[in-house]
Parts: structure tokens; C-alpha cells; sequence
């Protein structure tokens, strides 16, 4: 059972990190912004309720945060990179 859910726990994450990959690339730029916000309000809930109490925690907590922000941020780059005018040579 425990490997389940495990499973389970991977495959829902690699599916929000999806969801957020492809809303960061959308026209607005509020979708991307979706999934970092919420673990923004989770991780300082975690912080709140006293649930992160170790450096390895505060370090996962930095790494996720690190890489949601990436990937907002390359999503960003790539709108901005498909909507710039071409030249006219090219």
C-alpha cells in the first residue's frame, strides 16, 4: 500500500509540474503564477504550524520554490520568444 502511494504521490506531482509548465507558457501571465502561489500559502502554513522543523525541510522547501519559479520563468521567455517580431530577412 505504501508503495501506491507513493506512486500516486510522484505521478501527481509530475502532473501539476506539467499543468504548470504548459500555464506558464499561456498568452496571460497570471496562470503560471497558479501553482507557485499555492505553495507559497502551503509553505508558510507548513511554517506556521510548526511542520518544518529540520534544515532539510527549509532546503526542500527552497528547491521547490527554486524550480516552480524556473519553470515560470523559462515559460515567460518562451511566450516572449514566440510573440517577438521576426526580422525581415529571415
Amino acid at each position: 500500500m505504501t508503495t501506491l502511494l507513493t506512486i500516486g504521490l510522484v505521478a501527481g506531482c509530475i502532473l501539476v509540474g506539467l499543468v504548470h509548465r504548459q500555464a506558464a507558457r499561456l498568452a496571460p501571465a497570471w496562470p503560471g503564477a497558479v501553482v507557485p502561489a499555492l505553495w507559497a500559502a502551503a509553505a508558510v502554513y507548513l511554517l506556521v504550524s510548526g511542520s518544518i522543523n529540520s534544515l532539510v525541510d527549509v532546503a526542500g522547501v527552497v528547491l521547490v520554490t527554486v524550480v516552480l519559479a524556473r519553470i515560470w520563468h523559462e515559460g515567460r521567455q518562451h511566450r516572449a520568444a514566440r510573440s517577438a517580431p521576426t526580422p525581415v530577412g529571415a
